[in-house]
């Protein structure tokens, strides 16, 4: 009976904490989704997501549209409902609602994250890993928004999962399954793309101890690979019915392209012709993105200016937006890994996904404009920190103690996750390391139009020149985006301290006449 007993209380643990952990996460998306006003993309996110869902069409009709995705009418999802039940909400309660998709994904990352890490290293470390993930700042901020970042990170976590399972065990099920998440994962964002190459790399290094006597079957036989063929099949066929195969099959010189290497592919007289298995709005995203990437744009990173981009910039957006406990614990499991066994089973499918992503977006890719685009390497790291839990008992304590320490953090912030920065660059100078959608997406309008209605003294927003009196400033315009929007607020910053905030993404000063006398003759 005692041994029962024993195991039951087990059993319930074992789905309590899994549970309590998600609910968590959900409770602090949730919060954030109450409070922060419509950050600048969610309008176009929402207005592509109701042209799927009410007009079956995917077009895409304006250039805001590139890059979003039909994984959106998720978002327009609740106002249909409500428009059928009668249900009559404001504006602010449509935003509210429209974020519940994104918060359930969000949650589904989680569960992925918590199962994979378990199925690999067993409970306690799959508890470690999903401790992580549901207080994790940059998570948690962009699981409460209508965007793509989330959707594409569980797409792209999930394709890996899904193939890491079929190299462990290539049946039919799993490569149907396969087959269904690497379809959804092509529909969420331009980036998913890439899951061919890192795909590629992650099977060819777990192959180079394919031999090893504690080596899974993998693909080692004809049948096998058949399967792989199979998958990718019905890969395709899920791409193009999520498009409702509009313009499937439809030559490349029915497009009208717009970057340059579409183009160079629509004049070549015999594959231009050839017909093109997926759907016209996904290639045509392909062709949009393409240009954008060829475009140059300001990037700012510590107080400099590149249009090129920094290829130290995720390097600083890591150590200034990451928590400390999750930095540390990143650091411990690496200190304690053993390199011999990175090619062996399922680190490939771990590690490549991270170092390709990283490399990508530090060397290759120009809009650095936020660690959002970092995201997809996220889930990864939280595995890798989750294996902690079965190392020494003194490793595991402080792995745990680590995770206190990253929860406090953010619950520190708590609902700001935008603009967080951890406690080493200071969240009240979080614009002197980075800025755009790092610090301010105008998530705070809302509450600083509530903080100006309801100050007792009169004050100035966003002032255009040097001020005296009570001014509020956001982070972005104290940084300047571009180098001649960089000296505007040069008498502030400089000169000045805010003595409080709103959000994390604007600042209040008390700039007093005298002072600010002697700073322009100083000056």
């Amino acid at each position: 009976m005692t041994r029962l007993r024993t195991a039951v209380a087990t059993a319930t643990y074992r789905r309590l904490v899994p549970l309590l952990l998600l609910a968590a996460f959900a409770a602090q998306a949730a919060f954030s989704a109450l409070t922060a006003s419509h950050t600048f993309d969610e309008k176009t996110h929402r207005a592509y997501g109701s042209q799927v869902l009410f007009a079956h069409s995917f077009e895409r009709t304006v250039h805001r549209f590139n890059t979003t995705s039909p994984v959106m009418a998720l978002s327009a999802l609740p106002v249909l409902l409500q428009g059928r039940m009668g249900v009559s909400r404001s504006q602010r309660e449509q935003l509210t609602d429209a974020r519940l998709p994104t918060i359930l994904l969000g949650v589904l990352l989680g569960w992925l994250v918590f199962s994979w890490t378990r199925a690999i290293w067993g409970f306690a470390a799959g508890a470690l890993a999903l401790g992580f993930y549901a207080f994790c700042p940059n998570v948690l901020a962009h699981s409460s928004l209508v965007t793509t970042d989330v959707v594409t990170t569980l797409a792209v976590f999930a394709a890996m999962y899904a193939l890491w399972r079929f190299w462990s065990l290539p049946t039919w099920p799993r490569a149907v399954v396969t087959g269904l998440v690497w379809g959804l994962a092509l529909v969420t964002k331009v980036s998913s793309v890439f899951l061919l190459p890192i795909s590629l790399l992650a099977v060819g290094v777990a192959r180079i101890d394919a031999d090893a006597p504690e080596a899974p079957s993998g693909l080692r036989s004809r049948a096998a690979w058949v399967k792989v063929l199979v998958a990718a099949g019905i890969a395709a066929v899920v791409l193009n019915s999520c498009y409702l195969w509009q313009g499937s099959f439809a030559p490349l010189t029915g497009y009208q392209a717009v970057s340059a290497r579409f183009r160079r592919l629509v004049d070549m007289p015999v594959l231009s012709r050839l017909p093109v298995p997926l759907p016209r709005a996904f290639v045509e995203g392909l062709d949009w993105a393409s240009n954008d990437l060829a475009r140059s744009r300001w990037a700012y990173c510590l107080g400099r200016y590149s249009r090129r981009g920094f290829p130290h910039y995720y390097v600083v957006a890591m150590a200034t937006k990451a928590t400390l406990g999750l930095l540390a614990a990143i650091l411990l499991a690496a200190a304690v890994g053993r390199p011999r066994a990175l090619t062996r089973r399922h680190w490939p499918f771990l590690l490549v996904p991270v170092l390709f992503y990283f490399t990508y977006f530090s060397l290759f890719f120009t809009f650095q404009i936020g660690i959002r685009h970092l995201l997809l390497i996220f889930p990864f790291l939280f595995m890798m920190v989750g294996r902690l839990a079965n190392r020494s008992p003194a490793i595991a304590r402080v792995s745990w103690l680590l995770l206190v320490l990253h929860a406090g953090s953010s619950l520190r912030m708590s609902p700001h996750y935008i603009a967080y920065f951890n406690e080493a660059a200071n969240p009240m100078h979080g614009w002197r390391y980075l800025a755009d959608s790092n610090l301010d997406w105008g998530q705070d309008r809302a509450s600083v139009a509530a903080y100006v209605r309801d100050s007792k003294v009169p004050m100035a927003v966003n002032p255009p020149g040097p001020t005296a009196g009570r001014s509020i400033v956001a982070g972005n315009a104290l940084a300047g985006l571009t180098p001649g929007a960089h000296a505007r607020y040069a008498w502030l910053r400089d000169c000045f301290e805010p003595v409080a905030t709103v959000g994390y993404s604007y600042f209040v000063y008390d700039v007093s006449p005298q002072r600010l006398g002697r700073c322009a003759s100083a000056r």
